[in-house]
């Protein structure tokens, strides 16, 4: 039975991750690859498809380690800890520069092909100023804590737990 959990809790995250890296590379411009995108009137929505079925994928892998054996468990661990964090990176800093474009600069290249969609479709969202600040500031918040979590669990998952009797009897051994 664990086998089989373990196969299921392996494929929602292989299915999740595939089919959120398939559309991130659609939303970006880099791939055709699911053209349904395409139909979005705000390409937000195809942002938020992404997070979650990656973020699905990540926890549904980081379940996977966690049931693992060391060293198998720490390695995993650490291997999907790298990767949500490569993936949340790009993110946190879209929210930032999102904030620092509300404030007035400007961008220009690669930062203003990728910032621009996602701020301009943010400011027809939300027409309301305070709600643009909230929710580039509610984003920047959200990468926060994509990016902490995933690292506390990691070393939450790969440091290893005192035994709580046998810190005890050393307690009352070193009393002694």
């Amino acid at each position: 039975m664990k086998k089989a959990i373990d196969y299921i809790i392996l494929t929602v995250s292989f299915l999740g991750n595939l089919f959120g890296i398939l559309s991130l590379l659609t939303i970006i411009g880099v791939a055709n690859i699911m053209p349904f995108y395409n139909n979005f009137e705000h390409i937000l929505l195809g942002y938020v498809i992404v997070v979650v079925s990656m973020a699905v994928g990540i926890m549904s892998f980081n379940l996977f380690a966690g049931r693992r054996k060391n060293p198998a468990k720490a390695i995993l661990s650490i291997a999907v800890t790298t990767y949500s964090t490569i993936l949340t990176i790009p993110l946190f800093l879209t929210f930032v520069l999102c904030l620092i474009q509300k404030f007035g600069a400007t961008f220009s290249g690669f930062i203003d092909g990728f910032v621009s969609p996602i701020y301009n479709d943010l400011i027809s969202i939300f027409k309301a100023e305070w709600a643009q600040y909230l929710i580039f500031i509610g984003g920047i918040i959200m990468g926060i804590i994509f990016l902490a979590v995933p690292i506390i669990m990691c070393i939450a998952t790969i440091k290893p737990k005192k035994d709580k009797k046998a810190k005890s009897a050393s307690d009352e051994f070193e009393l002694d």
